[in-house]
C-alpha cells in the first residue's frame, strides 16, 4: 500500500502566516501608493492655481490703460493701501473688452488670500465685484519700476505722474507652502 502524504498543522499555519504577511505588505504598498496619488494630485492643482493667478495679473497689467480723461472716482491710476504683510490693495483701468470701455480692475491682499477685484466703471467709490483667486498667502509685495530705472513701492510716485504707467511692476507673493515668486512684468 502507498503511503499518502499530507500537510502537517505546522506547515499549514505557517504557509498562512507567511500569506498574512506578504497580503499586510501589498496592503500597505497600495496605501502608500493612494496617499501619494492623492497629495500629488492636491499639489497639482495647488500650482494650477498658483500659474492661474499670475497669468491673469500679468495679463491684467499688460492691459492697464492711462485715464484718458476719465471722470469720477479716485485720480489715481493705481492705488495702493495697507502694508505689505498685512493688507495690500492694488487697483487699475484696463479696457473691459466692450466698445474700448475702461473699467477698474484690481487685487487685494488680506488674510492670507488674494481677491480679484472688479468695478462696474472707473469710479473707486462704487463697490467692486470680489472674487477670490489664491489662498495661503503669506506676503504680496509691488515694485514699480520707471524706464530710467527708479523703483517705488507705491504708485504714482507722485501726482504729476497720476497719468502715467510704469515702465514695469515686479510682483512677488510668498506662499505657506511654495516660498517667494517674483514676475517681472514690462508694461510697455
Amino acid at each position: 500500500m502507498k503511503s499518502q502524504r499530507a500537510f502537517t498543522l505546522i506547515e499549514v499555519m505557517v504557509a498562512l502566516a507567511v500569506v498574512s504577511i506578504i497580503g499586510v505588505l501589498s496592503f500597505r504598498a497600495v496605501a502608500a501608493a493612494a496617499d501619494t496619488q492623492q497629495h500629488l494630485a492636491q499639489s497639482n492643482e495647488r500650482w494650477q492655481d498658483i500659474v492661474r493667478f499670475v497669468r491673469r495679473a500679468e495679463s491684467d497689467m499688460l492691459q492697464m490703460e492711462g485715464r484718458r480723461g476719465v471722470a469720477g472716482g479716485d485720480a489715481r491710476l493705481t492705488r495702493l493701501t495697507g502694508v505689505a504683510g498685512e493688507r495690500l490693495e492694488f487697483s487699475f483701468l484696463r479696457g473691459d473688452g466692450t466698445l474700448g470701455q475702461l473699467r477698474r480692475y484690481g487685487y487685494r491682499f488680506e488674510n492670507g488670500r488674494i481677491d480679484l477685484l472688479r468695478w462696474p466703471g472707473t469710479n473707486i467709490a462704487e463697490t467692486p465685484r470680489v472674487d477670490a483667486l489664491l489662498g495661503d498667502v503669506t506676503n504680496l509685495s509691488l515694485r514699480f519700476f520707471l524706464a530710467d530705472g527708479h523703483v517705488f513701492t507705491a504708485w504714482p510716485p507722485d501726482a504729476t505722474a497720476a497719468t502715467e504707467l510704469p515702465a514695469a511692476v515686479d510682483v512677488e507673493l510668498e506662499l505657506t507652502d511654495a516660498g517667494r515668486i517674483h514676475r517681472l512684468v514690462a508694461i510697455r
